[in-house]
């Protein structure tokens, strides 16, 4: 017990944060918007990870029958 409170307080930082998100669609435009922010959010994300990770990724999303999302993901990976 007292090795994982000692791993959590050095290695794990730990972040008190009171976030409140809000989007307001009242439009499809709107939606759009929103689903846009998100995929880019997710793409830049994504450039963060290892190169074995976003590997790891694609794979699985090719694997679950979805190459389409992992092609637009790949847009933002470097080559």
């Amino acid at each position: 017990m007292a090795d994982n409170l000692l791993i959590r307080k050095f290695f794990m930082p730990h972040h008190d944060v009171n976030i409140k998100l809000k989007t307001s669609t009242k439009t499809f435009d709107d939606v759009n918007g929103e689903i846009t922010a998100i995929k880019l959010l997710i793409g830049l994300i994504a450039t963060k990870l290892t190169q074995d990770c976003r590997d790891n990724l694609l794979s699985e999303l090719n694997s679950l029958g979805k190459p389409d999302l992992a092609k637009m993901l790949e847009q933002f990976l470097p080559k």
